[in-house]
Protein backbone atom coordinates (compact mmCIF):
# COMPACT_ATOMS: atom_id res chain seq x y z
CA UNK A 1 0.00 0.00 0.00
CA UNK A 2 2.74 2.48 0.96
CA UNK A 3 4.71 1.56 -2.18
CA UNK A 4 1.67 2.30 -4.37
CA UNK A 5 1.23 5.67 -2.67
CA UNK A 6 4.90 6.52 -3.35
CA UNK A 7 4.54 5.48 -7.00
CA UNK A 8 1.38 7.54 -7.37
CA UNK A 9 3.20 10.73 -6.32
CA UNK A 10 6.46 9.91 -8.09
CA UNK A 11 5.15 11.36 -11.34
CA UNK A 12 3.62 14.49 -9.81
CA UNK A 13 5.49 17.70 -9.38
CA UNK A 14 4.55 20.92 -7.69
CA UNK A 15 5.28 24.24 -9.34
CA UNK A 16 4.08 27.14 -7.27
CA UNK A 17 0.54 26.23 -6.26
CA UNK A 18 0.01 23.75 -9.12
CA UNK A 19 0.34 19.96 -8.80
CA UNK A 20 1.11 18.52 -12.23
CA UNK A 21 1.18 14.94 -13.42
CA UNK A 22 4.29 14.49 -15.60
CA UNK A 23 2.61 11.64 -17.49
CA UNK A 24 0.55 14.32 -19.25
CA UNK A 25 3.48 16.38 -20.49
CA UNK A 26 5.42 16.04 -23.70
CA UNK A 27 8.54 18.00 -24.67
CA UNK A 28 9.14 19.96 -27.85
CA UNK A 29 12.61 21.21 -28.77
CA UNK A 30 13.65 24.51 -30.27
CA UNK A 31 14.17 22.71 -33.59
CA UNK A 32 10.47 21.78 -33.58
CA UNK A 33 9.03 25.09 -32.34
CA UNK A 34 11.52 27.80 -33.26
CA UNK A 35 11.52 28.99 -29.63
CA UNK A 36 14.96 29.04 -27.95
CA UNK A 37 13.87 26.87 -25.00
CA UNK A 38 12.38 23.42 -24.51
CA UNK A 39 8.61 23.58 -24.12
CA UNK A 40 6.61 20.93 -22.25
CA UNK A 41 3.00 20.84 -23.35
CA UNK A 42 0.14 19.55 -21.23
CA UNK A 43 -2.06 17.38 -23.41
CA UNK A 44 -4.67 16.57 -20.77
CA UNK A 45 -6.82 18.64 -18.49
CA UNK A 46 -4.45 18.47 -15.49
CA UNK A 47 -5.23 21.90 -14.07
CA UNK A 48 -7.99 24.41 -14.59
CA UNK A 49 -6.61 25.91 -17.82
CA UNK A 50 -4.33 24.96 -20.72
CA UNK A 51 -0.67 25.61 -20.05
CA UNK A 52 2.85 24.83 -21.08
CA UNK A 53 6.01 24.59 -19.02
CA UNK A 54 9.39 26.01 -19.90
CA UNK A 55 12.19 23.73 -18.65
CA UNK A 56 15.14 21.78 -20.02
CA UNK A 57 14.15 18.35 -18.64
CA UNK A 58 11.96 16.68 -16.00
CA UNK A 59 14.43 17.41 -13.21
CA UNK A 60 14.58 21.09 -14.11
CA UNK A 61 10.77 21.24 -14.22
CA UNK A 62 10.86 20.51 -10.50
CA UNK A 63 13.53 23.11 -9.79
CA UNK A 64 13.10 25.83 -12.42
CA UNK A 65 9.88 25.11 -14.33
CA UNK A 66 7.82 28.10 -15.36
CA UNK A 67 4.13 27.62 -16.20
CA UNK A 68 2.72 29.84 -18.95
CA UNK A 69 -0.96 30.03 -19.83
CA UNK A 70 -2.21 29.25 -23.31
CA UNK A 71 -4.58 32.08 -24.14
CA UNK A 72 -4.87 35.14 -26.38
CA UNK A 73 -2.67 37.06 -23.99
CA UNK A 74 -0.37 34.42 -22.46
CA UNK A 75 1.03 35.10 -19.02
CA UNK A 76 3.32 33.48 -16.50
CA UNK A 77 1.14 31.57 -14.02
CA UNK A 78 3.78 30.19 -11.71
CA UNK A 79 6.17 30.69 -10.12
CA UNK A 80 5.88 34.42 -10.14
CA UNK A 81 9.12 36.31 -10.34
CA UNK A 82 11.13 33.66 -12.23
CA UNK A 83 13.05 35.21 -15.07
CA UNK A 84 12.89 34.33 -18.73
CA UNK A 85 14.97 36.35 -21.14
CA UNK A 86 12.74 38.97 -22.83
CA UNK A 87 13.65 37.69 -26.32
CA UNK A 88 12.65 34.12 -25.38
CA UNK A 89 9.45 35.30 -23.69
CA UNK A 90 8.50 37.17 -26.85
CA UNK A 91 9.16 34.01 -28.90
CA UNK A 92 7.05 31.94 -26.49
CA UNK A 93 4.12 34.33 -26.63
CA UNK A 94 4.31 34.45 -30.44
CA UNK A 95 4.43 30.63 -30.65
CA UNK A 96 1.47 30.29 -28.26
CA UNK A 97 -0.62 32.78 -30.25
CA UNK A 98 0.30 31.02 -33.49
CA UNK A 99 -0.69 27.58 -32.11
CA UNK A 100 -3.37 28.54 -29.57
CA UNK A 101 -6.35 26.88 -31.28
CA UNK A 102 -4.49 23.63 -31.85
CA UNK A 103 -3.15 23.70 -28.27
CA UNK A 104 -6.72 24.10 -26.95
CA UNK A 105 -7.87 21.19 -29.10
CA UNK A 106 -5.01 19.06 -27.78
CA UNK A 107 -5.64 20.01 -24.15
CA UNK A 108 -9.38 19.29 -24.44
CA UNK A 109 -8.53 15.94 -26.09
CA UNK A 110 -10.30 16.74 -29.37
CA UNK A 111 -7.10 15.85 -31.22
CA UNK A 112 -4.21 13.59 -30.36
CA UNK A 113 -0.58 14.42 -29.79
CA UNK A 114 0.43 13.08 -33.22
CA UNK A 115 -2.22 15.23 -34.96
CA UNK A 116 -0.89 18.26 -33.16
CA UNK A 117 2.81 17.66 -33.71
CA UNK A 118 2.66 16.37 -37.29
CA UNK A 119 -0.23 18.30 -38.83
CA UNK A 120 -1.17 21.38 -36.81
CA UNK A 121 1.84 22.74 -34.91
CA UNK A 122 3.45 25.78 -36.52
CA UNK A 123 7.07 26.75 -36.03
CA UNK A 124 8.01 30.41 -35.65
Amino acid sequence: MVQKMKEKFLYRIKIGKYLINTWHLTPFTSEETGVNVRIWISYRQCIFKPFLIVAQDLDSIRKNGIIISIEKRPKILSPKGKAIKPKVLKQLYLWIRLNRKALYMLWSEKIGLMDFSLDLMKKI
